[in-house]
């Protein structure tokens, strides 16, 4: 803090030094017979108009003084409500910067945000295209190889020619699971978890609704042995190019005719959404006698808790008859006699995408 003039040394010393005794000079007191005498006929041969001057003198002194005092308060005060003003305009200035620059982060973070999700809605539809056109790659190679037979499209020579004569397949289901399913190398990454359920089957392990073949991929990674059933035919065709064991089958009417104890588990990748409550209960007591004895059975469906998974998935697929909450089939599966139910949930939507819990006053009413 810088010093007051009013605290100056040069102001001290003649507020100390401006006034004189009237009645002496300085150092009147210890001055010899001779000056004393000296001074005393000065003041008399002067008289009365000496001492007026002196007087006078006096009051001229203190009186400057008194100004240099007032001058020096004015200036001291003067230049306090100047720092305060500066200070006060530096803060107002400080406030005001802040106040833009908290302006420009806010619309640089609403504009980082967009661009964030136009991005993502990018790569979602470029990821799309690919796997529309990896499908369509597919078909067409379909449509220009000759047919691999399935286990059960054999014909008997008793059969009419019009039956011998095979109808156009209806790629209509493939080409919706090409651009809503996903891209396959994605899905066959999200279906690696399941290899691990069945790496003890010592006997084939049954797939129901191979789709395209994605999990049968990841069983023959993984060393397991199994097979699928599909009722799509161009969605078996699919699979049987890149050879895997997939039947024209109704997974049913195939576990109808297989041996109790035959199989060692039995797995299905959104298929119970497709089928009647008639279907899934009639599946579930099959699914318990074919199975060998500790081995698994899993069924993967659309997690209708998630409002998203609901509204985006399952709503989007036509051929769904009914959503399946996973209480319900963990229910309808203890009802039929399975033991040691698990439900997981996978593929969980990142925290930023989920609804955010909304803090309110305990004064707010319900």
């Amino acid at each position: 803090m810088k010093s007051l003039l009013i605290h100056s040394a040069d102001l001290n010393s003649a507020n100390r030094n401006h006034a004189y005794p009237m009645s002496s000079f300085p150092g009147q007191e210890k001055a010899s017979f001779w000056r004393k005498l000296v001074s005393a006929l000065r003041a008399f041969i002067l008289g009365s108009e000496f001492k007026h001057y002196l007087k006078t003198e006096a009051e001229f002194q203190a009186s400057v003084v008194r100004c240099l005092n007032e001058l020096s308060r004015a200036i001291d005060g003067r230049d306090e409500r100047n720092d305060d003003d500066l200070r006060l305009s530096l803060h107002a200035l400080e406030r005001r910067i802040g106040d833009a620059l908290d302006l420009v982060r806010t619309e640089l973070a609403e504009k980082q945000t967009l661009l964030e999700q136009r991005q993502l809605e990018q790569e979602t539809r470029l990821r799309t295209l690919d796997s529309v056109a990896r499908g369509l790659e597919a078909i067409v190679s379909q449509l220009s190889a000759p047919a691999q037979p399935c286990r059960n499209d054999a014909l008997t020579e008793n059969q009419p020619q019009a039956a011998q004569t095979a109808s156009p397949a209806d790629y209509g289901y493939l080409l919706l699971e090409n651009r809503f399913r996903g891209e396959r190398q994605e899905i066959i990454e999200r279906l690696r978890p399941y290899a691990d359920f069945f790496s003890n089957a010592v006997v084939p392990v049954l797939e129901i609704g191979s789709g395209r073949g994605e999990l049968q991929t990841v069983f023959r990674e993984a060393g397991v042995l199994s097979y699928a059933l599909e009722l799509d035919p161009a969605m078996a065709q699919c699979c049987r190019n890149g050879g895997f064991d997939v039947r024209v089958e109704d997974g049913i009417e195939h576990l109808l005719h297989a041996a109790d104890a035959s199989l060692g588990g039995i797995i299905a990748i959104q298929v119970i959404e497709h089928l009647t409550r008639e279907q899934l209960t009639r599946l579930l007591r099959l699914g318990l006698q074919k199975v060998v004895p500790g081995g698994r059975v899993v069924f993967e469906t659309i997690n209708t808790e998630s409002l998203s998974a609901l509204c985006h998935n399952y709503f989007r697929d036509p051929s769904h008859v009914w959503p399946l909450h996973p209480e319900t089939m963990r229910y309808l599966m203890d009802l039929a006699g399975y033991v040691n139910l698990e439900v997981k949930k996978l593929s969980a939507y990142p925290a930023q995408a989920m609804l955010q819990e909304v803090s309110f006053s305990s004064a707010v009413t319900p």
